[in-house]
């Protein structure tokens, strides 16, 4: 409902307002500057577009912050902090070095990137991994190796998409 909508974007201009502590970063259309999620409210024949700023914190001096690769890009590519080998047939915990804060009434959802898949087997083991709007700790990836050949990760490669989508 409209109203639902209304409260809704009030609590996330909320959330956008507080300071932001040190180390902290705002992510908006993929700049290192910021992350955002846009999307339409319609009030009878009126639409309101608010965009939604994710709050991202650096865990590790090796993390990166989330970007979109185009403009019609629609996951934010999560990246590796640490150098680490997936044996063939295995999966690994991989750590992103980053925290993050969804907006309100938003979801994280970690999906795998086409190209690890099909080139080399890698997968999200739980796809999609939900990542809950309250949660504050680290964003981790549970990867799967489905080839017959080990996977080597090196800091910095990307790993997997983060979609931020509200909750219906």
């Amino acid at each position: 409902s409209a109203s639902l909508k209304k409260n809704m974007l009030a609590k996330a201009e909320e959330e956008l307002k507080k300071t932001i502590a040190e180390n902290e970063h705002i992510v908006m259309n993929g700049s290192p500057k910021v992350v955002s999620e846009v999307f339409n409210a319609k009030v009878g024949d009126e639409v309101n577009t608010l965009k939604l700023e994710m709050k991202v914190k650096k865990l590790h001096e090796h993390a990166t912050i989330p970007q979109y690769q185009s403009d019609g890009a629609a996951g934010l590519d999560l990246t590796s902090c640490e150098d680490m080998v997936i044996p063939a047939g295995q999966r690994r915990v991989v750590s992103s070095g980053i925290a993050i804060q969804l907006p309100a009434g938003h979801e994280g959802q970690v999906r795998p990137r086409s190209g690890l898949s099909f080139k080399h087997g890698i997968t999200v083991l739980n796809s999609p991994g939900t990542i809950d709007e309250d949660y504050r700790g680290e964003v981790k990836t549970i990867l799967f190796n489905s080839s017959k050949e080990d996977f080597v990760i090196k800091v910095g490669d990307r790993i997997a998409q983060l979609i931020v989508s509200p909750v219906t």
